[in-house]
């Protein structure tokens, strides 16, 4: 979907439409913040993938309402 376009990675946008259909289950908002991107030499990883599925998981938990998710990162890895 276009709101995951920024991110550049279709293995992270996958996890994040994913996590936004977990989300939508319990009535919470997910959407990507509007300064998230990753440029095209970010190489996503196995470990990337967990700890940010971990991560939105547990504030979809966490959330009465929404879920602002806020990703960066390039060749070095995620910020």
């Amino acid at each position: 979907a276009r709101q995951w376009a920024p991110l550049r990675s279709p293995l992270m946008a996958a996890l994040l439409a994913s996590r936004q259909a977990q989300a939508k289950t319990r009535g919470i908002e997910l959407a990507l913040t509007d300064d998230s991107r990753i440029d095209t030499g970010f190489v996503c990883g196995p470990e990337e993938i967990t700890v940010v599925g971990n991560l939105v998981s547990n504030a979809i938990e966490a959330a009465h309402d929404s879920v602002d998710v806020f990703l960066r990162g390039d060749a070095e890895g995620l910020d």
